[in-house]
């Protein structure tokens, strides 16, 4: 029999709640339910200990294995790097009563732990238990209840805290709590509800209400609930109305193409010949509702000066310089909505070649 065993948990790297590499974060070994520190080791030998904490690395990681003591129980606890000249960092994790991978001695990892305490049943979606106890009903976190002969497999929907009582509300995946509530038991992974995205808008945008999503797993499928309704196995989840804001993800449905989308230059512009209305060194006003590009090419025989185009007065583009004869310029500007403008040839002769509008 082996010294040590792989530890189930944490050998993987770790990640802030933005996506970035936990670098500098911290890794605590106890006795399970206690508070009396423990060792952990880099090999099945355990003849080399880990630091009590393990630091860990650029990535997250611990950079080796952790292997934990034969026939011993652990609690380990994960912490976000600490402030400087403190022990401990902010509390991410809590994992108690752990054992190494197949250690013969201590029992089976089950995918569930026993709440300690007596739930009373308020309602066939609710139950409270004593003291403060939302760091273990944590919003999104699954349930399996104990129901006289019955089990109920849940997801917490609201967990609060009120004169010494932690009221919990559930979304049953099928069934109800009824008076014969004898035991909770949830689930080992934990959640981070304020990571967890869940308002979505639904009719018009002068219509427009709130609702919560949740996610759960039953019987090895996902499942989604919108509100309190029923948990659902149908993806998607489709998204209706008008979707206005940031969105990220993939959506399926219908939303409105933003109005800085059309009023974008080039959308449904076309580019027009304007020769015959368009002359130099006079102002022009772009009345199109929308940005639009013009494009002009013309050429002089005596003068090599450059024309220059102006937008509000300000200079937006020049022409160039070239040969004393038979110089001949362009050049591309863009025009605000509502914006002047003007090709000012400073006094020289130029004849137009090309005018053209995207409008």
């Amino acid at each position: 029999m082996s010294n040590a065993y792989l530890s189930p948990i944490l050998n993987d790297a770790q990640f802030n709640d933005d996506g970035t590499f936990l670098a500098g974060g911290l890794i605590w070994f106890y006795a399970a339910g206690t508070s009396t520190p423990i060792a952990a080791y880099t090999g099945p030998t355990a003849s080399t200990a880990w630091s009590n904490p393990i630091v860990l690395d650029a990535r997250g990681e611990t950079g080796g294995e952790i292997w934990l003591t034969a026939s011993q129980g652990y609690k380990m606890i994960l912490e976000t790097p600490p402030e400087y000249g403190q022990t401990h960092g902010v509390v991410i994790s809590t994992f108690d009563n752990i054992s190494g991978v197949n250690d013969p001695v201590t029992s089976t990892i089950d995918s569930w732990l026993l709440f300690s305490g007596a739930p009373v049943r308020l309602s066939n979606t609710s139950f409270s238990v004593s003291g403060d106890q939302r760091n273990i009903f944590q919003i999104n976190r699954r349930l399996k209840c104990i129901d006289g002969a019955s089990t109920i497999y849940s997801t917490i929907k609201g967990s609060t805290y009120a004169a010494g009582i932690t009221t919990v509300t559930v979304v049953n995946d099928s069934g109800a709590l009824d008076s014969n509530l004898a035991q909770v038991y949830y689930s080992f992974v934990e959640t981070n509800p304020s990571a967890i995205p869940k308002a979505v808008l639904t009719g018009s945008k002068t219509t427009s209400t709130s609702s919560d999503i949740y996610i759960s797993v039953s019987g090895g499928r996902l499942q989604q609930a919108v509100d309190a309704g029923a948990p659902s196995n149908a993806w998607p989840i489709n998204v209706t109305g008008d979707v206005t804001g940031n969105v990220t993800g993939n959506l399926t449905g219908t939303a409105t193409l933003a109005t800085n989308c059309t009023n974008a230059i080039g959308y449904n512009q076309t580019w027009q010949f304007l020769n015959l209305s368009r002359s130099l060194n006079t102002n022009y006003t772009n009345s199109t509702g929308k940005p639009i590009e013009v494009s002009v090419s013309a050429h002089t025989s005596n003068n090599y000066a450059a024309y220059v185009a102006y937008v509000d007065s300000v200079r937006a583009g020049q022409s160039g310089g070239g040969p004393a004869t038979d110089y001949q310029g362009s050049l591309i500007f863009i025009v605000p909505n509502g914006s002047v403008y003007k090709i000012d040839t400073g006094g020289a002769t130029y004849i137009v070649d090309d005018w053209s509008e995207l409008r």
